[in-house]
C-alpha cells in the first residue's frame, strides 16, 4: 500500500550558482524514488531555472493521473525549444517555456568553455562579435532539428544569435550594459537629446573601405551588430568583408607587400566573421577567448605559437586535462642540445608535443583591427574605421623566410581515456574536427557535462575509481556517451531524455543507488 509521506528535495542548478529548495506533498511508491509530479517539477527547474508553478497545466495532469509518463512530459518541454532549420527560430518565438528552455541551455553550454570573456579586445569588438557564439554551437546541436553533436567540430560557419527585444526597450538602444550606447539610425533627435551617448551620428559604426591607397569608411548595417534580448534562434553569420588589412607594427615588409599586393584581387578582402574550421574551434569568438597572440603578432616558430589556444581545445573538447601523453611516448624527441629549455627534457614535453604541434597548424593566422591606417601606412596618420579585431589567413609563400608565411603542417598527438595514442598529421582545424569526431572522448566528454548539470554528479573521466558508487556513475556516463556516438543522428536531445531515465536523476538521493560488479 503506497503511504503518503512529506518530502524535501534541494534543486541545485549546477553550474549557475542558483539553487532553491521546495516542499512537496506526494505520493511516492519508495521513500528515494521521485513520483511524476516531483520528477517534473526537477527536469521544470533544470530546463528553465524556474520553480515549477503550481497551476501548471502538465503538474495538474500528472497529479490526477491522467498522465503518468513524467519523463514523456519532460521530453517535452526540451522539444518546445526545438528550432526550425529553414529560419533558425523557435517555432513559437513568444512562448515564454520556449525561451527559457532555450536560454537556459545556452548558458549550461557556454559554462563548459575556460574563458569566458574575450582576452583580446579592441572598443568596437564586442559590437560586432557575438559573445555567446561558442556556446551557441552546442546549443544548435541541441535545439536544431537534423543536426548532431558531431556539428560542433564539423560545421564550418559563423554563428550568431537571433533575440527579441520588448517594444519599449527597442525604442531605446540597441546596446545595454555595455561601455558604449548605439542608437537605431531610425530614431529622430537623439544625437541632440544624448550626445553623450553614441559614436559618430546615429548607429554610426563604420568599417575600413578603400579605393587603391584612398581611403574612407563604410557603415555597417544594423543586422550585423551583436544582437540584445530574448534568444528565440540562432543563424549563420552574415559576410562582414572589408578590404585589405595590414599589420602596422610588424617589422618583416614582406608580409605587409604581400598584404597589399594588388594581384591577389578579391582575396585582399577579410571577412571580419571569416571561419577557420573545425566548428568552435574556427569562429572568431572562440579565438578571442582563447589566443595568447596578439593583435599584429607573427607566430615564430616555437618562440610564439597559439599554445594557449590548442591547450583550451583538448579541455573544452574532450575534457583532456594535461599532460595527455606518457613519458614514454616523448623520450625519443628529447634533445638535450636545444635551444628551446622545454624540449631538453620529457617531463615538459608531455604537454609541449601535444600543444606545439597542435598550435603549428596556426602559424599562418594573425589578429588584426579594422581600424587601419592612412595610406602611407605611418604610426602618425590616424587609423579609420572601426576599433573590431579579427582573424584571418596569411597567404602562403613558398619561398619565404617569414615562418608565418609558410606551409601549416602539425601533430594531432595525444592518449585517450582508454590509453590509446593517437598520432596523425594534420594541416587545419577540418581535420582536428573530423577526427575529434570519430573519438569516443568526445562523445563521453558530453554526456559527462550534461550528467553534472541534470544529476548534479561530476563523474571523473579516464579514473578508475576502487568506490563502487563512483565506478556506478562512470559506467552510466560511458554508456551514454557510447549510445551518442552510435545514433545515426548524434541526437544531444536523445541524450537528455536518456538522462533523464537514471537513477541519479529519478531518486532523492543518488548515494543510495548503484554499484558495478
Amino acid at each position: 500500500m503506497k503511504k503518503k509521506i512529506v518530502t524535501f528535495f534541494s534543486m541545485a542548478i549546477v553550474g549557475a550558482g542558483l539553487g532553491y529548495s521546495q516542499f512537496c506533498l506526494t505520493e511516492s511508491p519508495e521513500p528515494d524514488q521521485l513520483s511524476p509530479s516531483e520528477i517534473y517539477a526537477r527536469c521544470y527547474a533544470k530546463l528553465t531555472l524556474s520553480p515549477l508553478p503550481s497551476s501548471n497545466a502538465v503538474l495538474t495532469k500528472l497529479r490526477s493521473g491522467t498522465l503518468d509518463n513524467a519523463i514523456e512530459a519532460c521530453a517535452d518541454l526540451l522539444n518546445k525549444a526545438s528550432l526550425t532549420p529553414a529560419t533558425g527560430t523557435l517555432k513559437k518565438v513568444d512562448d515564454s517555456e520556449a525561451r527559457s528552455v532555450l536560454s537556459t541551455m545556452l548558458m549550461v553550454h557556454n559554462s563548459w568553455f575556460q574563458s569566458p570573456t574575450f582576452v583580446l579586445r579592441r572598443a568596437s569588438t564586442s559590437l560586432i562579435h557575438d559573445a555567446d557564439e561558442p556556446g551557441l554551437y552546442w546549443t544548435r546541436a541541441l535545439f536544431m532539428n537534423g543536426v548532431g553533436a558531431d556539428s560542433v567540430v564539423l560545421y564550418n560557419k559563423s554563428l550568431r544569435s537571433i533575440r527579441k527585444r520588448d517594444p519599449a526597450d527597442e525604442a531605446i538602444t540597441h546596446f545595454q550594459a555595455r561601455s558604449v550606447y548605439i542608437y537605431p539610425r531610425n530614431i529622430v533627435g537623439v544625437q541632440q537629446r544624448d550626445p553623450l551617448f553614441r559614436i559618430g551620428f546615429m548607429n554610426d559604426v563604420r568599417l575600413l573601405r578603400t579605393n587603391g591607397d584612398n581611403y574612407s569608411t563604410l557603415d555597417v548595417p544594423d543586422d550585423s551588430l551583436s544582437n540584445f534580448g530574448s534568444l528565440i534562434g540562432i543563424r549563420d553569420q552574415s559576410v562582414l568583408a572589408i578590404p585589405r588589412l595590414i599589420l602596422p607594427n610588424v617589422a618583416d615588409a614582406e608580409v605587409n607587400n604581400i598584404l597589399r599586393d594588388p594581384s591577389r584581387g578579391p582575396n585582399l578582402n577579410v571577412d571580419l566573421h571569416g571561419h577557420q574550421g573545425g566548428g568552435i574551434m574556427g569562429s572568431i569568438a572562440y579565438g578571442l577567448k582563447n589566443s595568447n597572440l596578439l593583435e599584429n603578432q607573427l607566430a615564430d616558430d616555437y618562440e610564439v605559437i597559439d599554445r594557449r589556444f590548442a591547450s583550451r581545445v583538448f579541455q573544452d573538447l574532450l575534457c583532456y586535462q594535461l599532460p595527455v601523453l606518457n613519458a614514454d611516448d616523448v623520450q625519443s624527441m628529447v634533445n638535450p642540445n636545444s635551444t628551446y629549455p622545454f624540449q631538453q627534457n620529457n617531463s615538459c614535453l608531455q604537454c609541449h608535443a601535444t600543444i606545439d604541434e597542435f598550435a603549428m597548424i596556426q602559424k599562418n593566422l594573425v589578429w588584426a583591427s579594422s581600424s587601419q591606417p592612412e595610406a602611407t601606412f605611418r604610426d602618425d596618420k590616424p587609423p579609420k574605421g572601426a576599433d573590431v579585431l579579427t582573424r584571418f589567413r596569411l597567404p602562403i609563400k613558398a619561398t619565404s623566410t617569414e615562418f608565418a608565411l609558410k606551409e601549416p603542417h602539425g601533430t594531432l598527438r595525444f592518449r585517450t581515456f582508454a590509453g590509446n595514442k593517437v598520432e596523425i598529421p594534420i594541416s587545419n582545424l577540418n581535420q582536428v574536427g573530423e577526427e575529434f569526431a570519430k573519438l569516443d572522448d568526445f562523445y563521453t566528454c558530453a554526456a559527462k557535462r550534461y550528467y553534472r548539470y541534470f544529476t548534479g554528479v561530476d563523474v571523473p573521466l579516464g579514473v578508475e575509481s576502487p568506490d563502487a558508487l563512483e565506478r556506478f556513475h562512470l559506467k552510466i556516463v560511458k554508456d551514454l556517451g557510447m549510445q551518442l556516438k552510435a545514433d545515426p543522428k548524434k541526437s544531444l536531445r536523445n541524450l537528455v531524455v536518456n538522462i533523464f531515465k537514471t537513477d541519479a536523476f529519478l531518486s532523492r538521493n543518488y548515494k543510495t543507488k548503484g554499484s558495478v560488479q
